[in-house]
């Protein structure tokens, strides 16, 4: 058995013709779904890595951070 693998997602047109052309060649046909999660490209995880320690010469405290923001909020919705 020889397998063929379609990595990107094609509508139910485009697997139609596929199947067609390949039921035309007499060869034995079958569709198998696999709902596999896409994988994280690097783009996606170049940004993030290049903010890496940032603001590790900071002194941040998260608490602190939320109080401020929540103030800030607070003041927003009065005004």
């Amino acid at each position: 058995m020889t397998q063929l693998k379609i990595k990107n997602k094609i509508d139910n047109v485009q697997m139609e013709i596929l199947l067609g052309l390949l039921r035309s060649w007499n060869l034995e046909t079958e569709v198998v779904q696999e709902d596999t999660p896409q994988p994280v490209t690097e783009k996606r995880h170049s940004a993030l890595s290049q903010a890496r320690g940032m603001w590790a010469d900071y002194d941040i405290d998260i608490k602190r951070n939320r109080e401020q923001t929540r103030a800030r909020r607070t003041k927003q919705s009065v005004l």
